[in-house]
């Protein structure tokens, strides 16, 4: 009798839980690697994707690339448009990298994020690019050697982010730091020069659109004004001595140890004061012209570097401020620590005409394995 009880205890709840009403299942659908967005006749968007596929040779499957192009007024109806030209479901878990033209950033970043945000297969380790021109001409390459273009591009964005030439950045990250008020968003930009791939800087945002950007030289010093140094930056300048011997020389360092720090000073909504002050600790790589065997060269060594990445660090902070972009969260130091004055401020009217005064300071402590 108890045995019978429990049997039909155990039908009833069998019959009262759901199913997987969700589920997507693998043999219908196609994983998409990388996916595109250009702006066409001013009002509809040009939805690009490459579709992971493989090929039977022999005992063995060759990755391969299926472009897939598509037109919508919206993002999502540019998806349907390519759900149509696609015999399974083109799902985005597994995109690699999320293109956007320099045309679509400029106009909102936000309206071709904005679906995968609230889609819960979103790709929230995709790296988000800006490209010079058309995002579709990147991804028609299909391949660069014998990697497809999705997974060539998110090498390309790990090993630039490891050597410091871009800050790190992740689909989410830019999804929730494009609402900070206190913080503005910069993403890394690529261009194609002769049918290659090229890292071209940092596209500079205001809010959700892109005011401005950097070349991939001022990146680097914009790395280091903003404490964004991973795990290695090694750069080249061409620096004058003053002297016969090193009249426009070029000197190539790398970045051992270095010691950011940023004070904002508030007295009242119109005197706002910033100071950046770097100190760099770094090795003698290449100089092929001197042996640098005098202390009195490398001091003058580091006083004209001294000079010259300070220069090029107010140039870097002007272009910022041209652009409205508050890549430094200065905003976010003067809401933790003069919340009385942010509280009176309209900071996108206020933060391009703020000083801010940058310093970087260069201290050679090795100039190669033989000294």
């Amino acid at each position: 009798m108890n045995e019978s009880r429990i049997l039909f205890v155990i039908f009833v709840i069998l019959t009262l839980l759901t199913g997987c009403w969700d589920q997507k299942t693998l043999k219908h659908s196609k994983f998409m690697s990388i996916i595109g967005f250009d702006i066409i006749d001013d009002q509809k968007y040009l939805v690009t994707t490459a579709i992971n596929l493989f090929k039977e040779m022999g005992e063995a499957k060759e990755q391969m690339s299926e472009i897939v192009m598509g037109e919508g007024y919206t993002v999502k109806d540019g998806f349907l448009s390519l759900d149509q030209m696609i015999s399974d479901e083109p799902l985005p878990m597994k995109l690699n990298s999320i293109l956007v033209s320099d045309d679509v950033a400029r106009k909102d970043v936000y309206q071709v994020l904005d679906t995968f945000f609230r889609t819960p297969e979103s790709p929230l380790g995709a790296k988000i690019i800006v490209v010079e021109g058309k995002a579709s001409d990147v991804i028609l390459l299909k391949k660069v050697g014998e990697t497809n273009i999705g997974d060539h591009l998110r090498d390309l964005m790990i090993s630039a982010e490891d050597d410091s030439l871009i800050p790190k950045q992740t689909a989410l990250f830019t999804f929730s730091s494009l609402f900070d008020p206190g913080k503005s968003i910069v993403l890394p930009l690529i261009k194609l020069a002769q049918g290659k791939i090229e890292l071209g800087g940092l596209a500079l945002f205001h809010q959700k659109q892109m005011t401005g950007k950097l070349s991939s030289k001022e990146t680097q010093i914009f790395m280091l004004l903003a404490d964004k140094i991973d795990q290695n930056m090694i750069f080249t300048e061409k620096i004058n001595l003053q002297d016969h011997h090193h009249e426009g020389v070029y000197i190539t360092i790398e970045v051992k140890d270095m010691n950011r720090k940023l004070s904002v000073k508030a007295k009242d909504p119109n005197d706002i004061k910033v100071m950046i002050d770097v100190q760099l600790e770094a090795e003698i790589i290449e100089f092929p012209s001197d042996q640098l065997e005098s202390n009195k060269l490398i001091e003058k060594i580091n006083q004209v570097l001294t000079e010259k990445l300070t220069k090029n660090a107010e140039k870097v902070v002007n272009t910022l401020l041209d652009a409205n972009c508050d890549a430094f969260g200065i905003g976010r130091e003067l809401i933790a620590y003069h919340t009385e004055i942010w509280d009176q401020l309209d900071w996108e009217k206020a933060y391009p005409s703020i000083e801010i005064k940058p310093e970087i300071k260069v201290d050679i402590r090795k100039t190669g394995i033989i000294k």
